[in-house]
C-alpha cells in the first residue's frame, strides 16, 4: 500500500461515526457506570392515560361523600355540575332541584356533626344551588304540563319545609338569604302569571310581601296554596 493510499483510507475512516449504543456502553465501560434500569420499561401513554383514569375514577368514588369545605369536595361539585350541562331543559330543572335538596342534606349532616369549619362553605353551596335551580324551573314552568308543575311544586313545598328545620337549628333568619332574593322573585312572578290563586286574601298578603321585597315568604305562601288545592288542572287544558 502506497502512501497516497494509505492517507486515503485514513480520510475515509474519519467519516465513520460509531452506534449510539456502542458510544454508551464503550462510556459505561470506561468510567465503570452502570445504566438504571427503567423502573416500566412496558410503559406508554396509552397505559398512561388508563392509570390517571382508574386513579381519577377512584378519587372520584371516595369524593362521593365529601362535604362542602373539604378538599375533595371540589371534585364532587364539579361531576355533579358536568352531569347537570347535558341534560335537556325539563331534565335539568328537575336535576338542579334535586341537587339543591342534596346540598341541604349536606347542611343538615353538618349541623348534626357539628363541623362548624364546614358550616360558611355549606350555606354558600346550598344558597347558590338552591337559587340556580329556581331559575331553571322558572325557565322552563310556563311551558310544563300539569303533571311536571304539580312535581316542582311538590319538590319545592319539601325542600321548604325541610329548610325550616335546619336553619332553626342553626339559627339563621330569612334576612340572611338576601343572595336568593332574585331567585326567588324571579320563581314568584311566573308562579303568579302561570297559575291561578283564587284566593283573594293570599293574593294581597303576597303583594304586601312582593313589596317589602320578602319574595321568599311570598314564595313558600304560594307552594303551599299550590300543593293543598292541587288547582294545576284548570291552568291548562
Amino acid at each position: 500500500m502506497t502512501e497516497k493510499e494509505l492517507i486515503k483510507n485514513l480520510r475515509q475512516l474519519r467519516k465513520v461515526r460509531p452506534s449510539k449504543d456502542w458510544v454508551i456502553t464503550t462510556k459505561q465501560d470506561i468510567l465503570g457506570e452502570t445504566q438504571t434500569p427503567r423502573l416500566f420499561p412496558f410503559f406508554n401513554p396509552a397505559f398512561a392515560a388508563l392509570l390517571l383514569l382508574l386513579i381519577f375514577l377512584g378519587t372520584l368514588e371516595i369524593a362521593k361523600d365529601a362535604l362542602p369545605g373539604s378538599p375533595l369536595y371540589p371534585l364532587k361539585k364539579t361531576a355533579q355540575t358536568v352531569s347537570l350541562f347535558f341534560l335537556p331543559p325539563q331534565e335539568k330543572a328537575k336535576a338542579s332541584l334535586i341537587l339543591a335538596e342534596k346540598r341541604l342534606e349536606e347542611l343538615e349532616k353538618i349541623s348534626k356533626e357539628n363541623l362548624t369549619q364546614n358550616l360558611s362553605p355549606a350555606f354558600k353551596e346550598y344558597t347558590q344551588t338552591k337559587g340556580e335551580a329556581k331559575k331553571e324551573i322558572a325557565k322552563i314552568l310556563p311551558q310544563a304540563k300539569d303533571p311536571e308543575k304539580k312535581e316542582f311544586i311538590s319538590k319545592i313545598g319539601q325542600i321548604h319545609e325541610k329548610e325550616k328545620q335546619v336553619f332553626a337549628t342553626l339559627q339563621i333568619s330569612p334576612k340572611e338569604l338576601s343572595e336568593t332574593k332574585t331567585q326567588d322573585k324571579e320563581l314568584v312572578l311566573t308562579l303568579l302569571k302561570t297559575e291561578k290563586i283564587e284566593d283573594e286574601a293570599l293574593l294581597k298578603e303576597i303583594e304586601e310581601l312582593c313589596q317589602n321585597e320578602n319574595y321568599s315568604l311570598a314564595l313558600e305562601k304560594i307552594v303551599i296554596y299550590l300543593s293543598k288545592n292541587q288547582n294545576l288542572d284548570k291552568t291548562n287544558p
